[in-house]
């Protein structure tokens, strides 16, 4: 059996922090490429790099090589900004010359070979892929040996972890039941995002949510190229079987989306630890505290769906990501079903305890569909 994980309050390090909107310049953050100094752990460091042209004077060769602009891409793109890196390529604002619009431009920057097909991936992935609440793929294409994507430019976005402080909990759980249902399509394709967090999640300026950065996604079809145990993701939103380096499903997502629930409700991420070594051991060994515990104002219905979305056990979660924005659907309705769906599924998993009450639950929800959260 699991063990409770136990972190006193006082202990507890928020998952965001309240602060001012940013501007509305972009940033490869904002964009949902990541952050350059995000820890996500790839399989790229180990290869010798690949045959691509350098000879262009511009062309970024690492995470920290300064960039001179502006660029031309493939005849078509002209790079003026650049906008941030990660641990795969530099994305820059671009004028497409074609669509006449800007658009955010994605340039390899590892040319290994495993780089180059991940890239590669992405792309294929990506532009496979159409739902209004995921950032759409323009164009792909290979400039002097090097792949690029050009994605559409969400002018004014923000991540989750910008909008959360400034949100309401029935807002929060819209947005997360948007992104749901948006990565429930991808499923619904063969493809699970591996690497699902706040910053890759962003809200646009009319508020409607753009999943974005597939860069380490999987492919129903695609030959694996991820080394068997080797981990991948985002290490404070791994799930379990990510943890161990096994194989991933849209389980794997459905935990990521727990992940940012739990933040949702309590303000805290789930497990928390001063090293990755500890926090990947918390994970696979312990299980999070309810989130009634942190905040007992948190409606059992969304702690039943949440602690659900985090079994232990792929198998004990939902099955996809559009089932589990579907239960948040009717959670914010005030369907007792889901309590009850969410409680005996919970309960049949191996490392069940009685972290809610279904009585009061249903008690709680019998007067929440007369008001709001």
């Amino acid at each position: 059996m699991l063990a409770l994980a136990k972190t006193t309050h006082s202990a507890r390090r928020p998952a965001w922090a309240p602060r001012p909107r940013p501007d509305d310049e972009p940033t490869a953050t904002t964009l949902g490429f990541g952050d350059p100094d995000d820890v996500a752990s790839t399989e790229m460091g180990d290869d010798d790099e690949v045959a691509a042209d350098d000879s262009h004077p511009s062309w970024p060769k690492g995470r920290r090589t300064p960039v001179s602009l502006p660029i031309e891409v493939d005849g078509r793109f002209l790079a003026t900004r650049e906008l941030g890196r990660g641990g795969m390529g530099a994305v820059f604002l671009a004028f497409d010359r074609e669509l006449q619009r800007e658009v955010a431009l994605k340039v390899v920057t590892r040319t290994t070979p495993t780089g180059l097909e991940r890239f590669r991936r992405e792309a294929l992935i990506a532009r496979g892929l159409s739902h209004p609440n995921l950032v759409g793929v323009l164009a792909t294409g290979t400039d002097r040996g090097r792949p690029y994507i050009a994605y559409e430019l969400v002018p004014g976005a923000h991540t989750l972890a910008q909008v959360f402080p400034h949100a309401d909990l029935r807002r929060r759980i819209e947005l997360l039941r948007d992104a749901a249902l948006a990565l429930g399509h991808a499923h619904g394709q063969g493809v699970v995002h591996r690497d699902v967090k706040a910053e890759n999640v962003l809200v646009d300026i009319a508020g409607a949510v753009r999943v974005t950065d597939f860069g380490l996604a999987s492919a129903r079809g695609l030959t694996r190229i991820t080394r068997e145990g080797k981990v991948l993701g985002t290490p404070v939103a791994m799930a379990p079987e990510q943890v161990r380096g096994e194989t991933t499903s849209p389980a794997t997502d459905v935990w990521a989306l727990g992940v940012l629930l739990y933040q949702a409700l309590t303000g805290y991420a789930p497990f928390q630890a001063d090293s990755i070594a500890d926090l990947a051991h918390q994970i696979v060994h312990q299980r999070p505290e309810p989130p009634r515990s942190l905040d007992p104002f948190v409606p059992p219905g969304l702690e039943a769906v949440c602690l659900r979305a985090l079994a232990s056990s792929p198998a004990a979660r939902y099955a996809d990501a559009g089932e589990l924005g579907r239960d948040l659907d009717r959670a914010l309705a005030g369907d007792l079903g889901t309590v009850r769906r969410a409680y005996l599924r919970a309960r049949a998993c191996p490392d069940w305890i009685p972290w809610v009450s279904f009585a009061a639950a249903a008690g709680f929800l019998a007067g929440l569909a007369a008001t709001a959260l």
